[in-house]
């Protein structure tokens, strides 16, 4: 059996009254902490500095409670019996056999970091030079140690105009209660950026498609119109350094009547010329005409 299979065999047969009982056991351990919040609030009265208190405290409750919800449902899904794993998994050519019983690793999530509780497979081959793999980890999409959702803020946090690396590990620490250091948050973002460059002309092609749809489909005196507005500065850190362009462009479609209906949008760090910017956008008007 293969490690998806079993899997899917195993959550299809994680009875329902488990998790409703483990639903109620969070809600209940965090119900009395939540309700002592809002008696103290409305013991006294109101005014700002309460108000920003009590949304703060509700704030780090309901993190808790989705952190421990969670930890739970996460740590049931390969299941108590270690026997009814596959004995081995084959991953990009290797063979890997399973090891020892379940090892801790903590996961960042968007609610804070859990604790995963996962079975680990070690190369057969001694000489192969990989490490051993946490098959649940990537069932769950964990990418450096830190889940699907939270790589997506940790990328949105960075995206933002003048965003900074100790301000994006700023937000990841006060909105979600992770700790990520640079080294990691950088191959973090990286693995990120490449996964989601992947689709992203299909993505973008699509769009403009059903953009230029809804302008054939709009009234008024002119054509459609689809624009396409490329740009760059030329940079350079110091006087012994060659020039780098960074680059940024605009797909944009307006409707018959001269309103913008949407863009899209690329861009690139400083490089020799400007090869990747002319690359893609070349591709995706291609791809959309």
């Amino acid at each position: 059996m293969v490690y998806s299979t079993h899997l899917l065999l195993a959550l299809a047969t994680l009875p329902a009254a488990a998790l409703r009982e483990h639903i109620r056991n969070v809600l209940d351990r965090h119900a009395e902490s939540i309700t002592n919040d809002l008696l103290a609030f409305q013991a006294h009265p109101a005014s700002p500095t309460t108000t920003l208190d009590l949304e703060r405290q509700l704030t780090e409750r309901l993190r808790n409670v989705g952190r421990d919800l969670l930890e739970g449902v996460y740590n049931r899904m390969e299941g108590g019996d270690r026997h009814a794993l596959p004995s081995h998994v084959h991953r990009a050519g290797e063979k890997y056999r399973l090891v020892g019983p379940k090892t801790r690793h903590v996961v960042d999530t968007v609610f804070g970091p859990v604790a995963l509780w996962r079975h680990l497979y070690r190369p057969v081959a001694r000489d192969s030079g990989e490490r051993a793999i946490a098959p649940l980890e990537r069932s769950l999409g964990v990418i450096e140690g830190a889940t699907p959702a939270l790589a997506e803020a940790a990328a949105r946090y960075a995206a933002m105009a003048g965003a900074t690396q100790r301000q994006v590990q700023d937000q990841l620490r006060d909105r979600h209660g992770v700790t990520i250091g640079t080294e990691r948050l950088r191959d973090l973002l990286e693995h990120t950026s490449g996964a989601m460059a992947e689709g992203r002309q299909e993505a973008q092609a699509a769009r403009l498609r059903d953009l230029l749809g809804q302008a054939d489909a709009s009234s008024g005196r002119t054509k459609p119109v689809l624009s396409v507005s490329p740009d760059g500065i030329s940079l350079r850190e110091n006087r012994h350094r060659l020039f780098e362009v960074a680059t940024a462009a605009t797909v944009t479609v307006t409707d018959r009547r001269g309103n913008r209906l949407g863009t899209v949008y690329l861009a690139f760090a400083p490089e020799l010329g400007q090869g990747q910017m002319t690359d893609q956008l070349t591709a995706l008007i291609g791809d959309v005409l």
